[in-house]
């Protein structure tokens, strides 16, 4: 988290810099959009783990790829598909999910 209030730190400042060029804040602002959208899926998902499954959850999404570790140690294949399938069905395109119990 601390690299993504980093990130969002310097797409925020290049944003109001009046020495950088528009297209340079225009990147910027997409990546900011891109970065708040990735954060809000991420927190998406740990509700909705929370809700269905009763399970505290931290969710990290890179790309096309999800990890999910799960604060349980009870845990067995069937939960982990569970929540495999509940999270693929929040997205209309194939991503790589991983469920960690701890």
């Amino acid at each position: 988290d601390e690299t993504v209030l980093n990130q969002i730190e310097d797409l925020q400042n290049t944003i109001i810099d009046n020495t950088k060029s528009t297209e340079e804040k225009n990147t910027a602002y997409e990546q900011l959009k891109n970065i708040n959208y990735t954060k809000g899926k991420e927190e998406e998902i740990g509700n909705l783990i929370k809700k269905e499954f009763k399970f505290d959850s931290f969710v990290k999404i890179s790309n096309d790829q999800i990890s999910i570790v799960i604060n349980n140690k009870d845990h067995n294949k069937e939960m982990a598909n569970n929540i495999i399938k509940k999270v693929q069905d929040q997205f209309d395109t194939k991503k790589y999910i991983t469920v960690k119990f701890q």
